[in-house]
């Protein structure tokens, strides 16, 4: 009996000597394997917040990449603006050009009929006027095509315009001319406008009236108008004061 309790003890020690090697033997894996829970874990929450950060910076991209485009998309959409508004212009100005030539088409078709006419007057002016006019010259040369035609009418222009002028005030000339007895003389001329006017030899012992033609100025000789054409001119020159005389030439 006593056998029996000494074999039941003795077992029951190897069975808690075994038990506990068992629970030593154990004990270092379950920690190594804590170690790699522990490890993986942080590994795991590292990568999750290295996640995290790119994520915001892909965010951050994405998100400027979309200004950028609709910024993008609004350049482009004002080019487009651009361009058709520059297309619009240049059909414009391409209409506009078309018009002008037609114009100037009309124009010179016009224009020689006009001087036909214009030239014959113009020709009749006094010396004292057309030697004035500075776009004559240029105007006397023939015209070869419609850009020398549009070239004109600013010159015709200006040429009616100095006219215009010459009529509305009193010019005194000097010159020298021949007169009808075939000496060459100075000649002093006071004009009325276009209207009429006298002249006066430079010795006061020749004179008469200026009388305007369709072909042309004439000097008419009328000796009893020299006294006056003389005090005419010294009055319009202001070497004598203004009195009222009487001529015996009405001027329109």
């Amino acid at each position: 009996m006593l056998f029996s309790i000494r074999l039941c003890a003795f077992c029951g020690f190897l069975l808690a000597g075994t038990s506990l090697s068992l629970a030593q033997n154990k004990q270092p894996d379950a920690h190594a394997a804590l170690l790699e829970w522990v490890r993986t874990e942080k590994l795991i929450s590292t990568e999750a917040a290295n996640w995290r950060e790119d994520r915001m910076v892909l965010e951050d991209m994405i998100a400027l990449l979309e200004r950028e485009s609709a910024q993008i998309d609004e350049q482009m959409a004002a080019v487009e603006k651009a361009i058709a508004d520059s297309s619009a212009k240049t059909q414009a100005l391409a209409d506009r050009e078309a018009n002008i030539q037609g114009e100037i088409g009309q124009l010179a078709a016009i224009l020689p009929d006009w001087e036909t006419t214009a030239w014959p007057v113009v020709n009749a002016w006094p010396t004292a006027l057309t030697e004035e006019l500075d776009q004559l010259p240029a105007l006397q040369k023939k015209a070869t095509s419609n850009e020398a035609w549009l070239t004109r009418v600013p010159a015709w222009i200006t040429l009616l315009m100095q006219a215009d002028q010459f009529n509305g005030q009193v010019t005194v000339h000097y010159g020298l001319d021949t007169l009808p007895d075939g000496k060459s003389w100075e000649v002093r001329e006071i004009y009325f406008g276009l209207g009429g006017g006298y002249w006066l030899t430079a010795d006061g012992k020749r004179g008469g009236y200026l009388d305007p033609l369709p072909t042309g100025w004439i000097r008419r000789s009328a000796p009893e108008l020299t006294p006056l054409a003389e005090d005419m001119i010294a009055i319009a020159e202001r070497r004598r004061p203004s009195v009222y005389l009487e001529a015996p030439v009405t001027v329109d």
